[in-house]
């Protein structure tokens, strides 16, 4: 979810921005305020602070990368 969003038709890439929150199926939470999906390469990623959850695990950094299922976040 966001507060205002924008998606390109030529390339199907998507832009989140404003308190945005994305989940995975498996729980995993990842909180920032702009994020762009990339659908050619199926990958979201930030260049804002971001902050990851996941069960007892909490990690703030400036700037992600993720596949689509968080299964490797750079």
């Amino acid at each position: 979810r966001a507060e205002k969003g924008s998606f390109d038709r030529r390339t199907n890439n998507v832009e989140l921005n404003n308190n945005v929150v994305a989940k995975t199926s498996d729980g995993a939470q990842l909180t920032t305020q702009k994020l762009v999906w990339l659908a050619k390469e199926e990958k979201i990623e930030t260049d804002e602070k971001v902050e990851i959850k996941k069960e007892n695990i909490k990690t703030q950094a400036i700037g992600a990368e993720a596949k689509r299922d968080f299964g490797k976040v750079e």
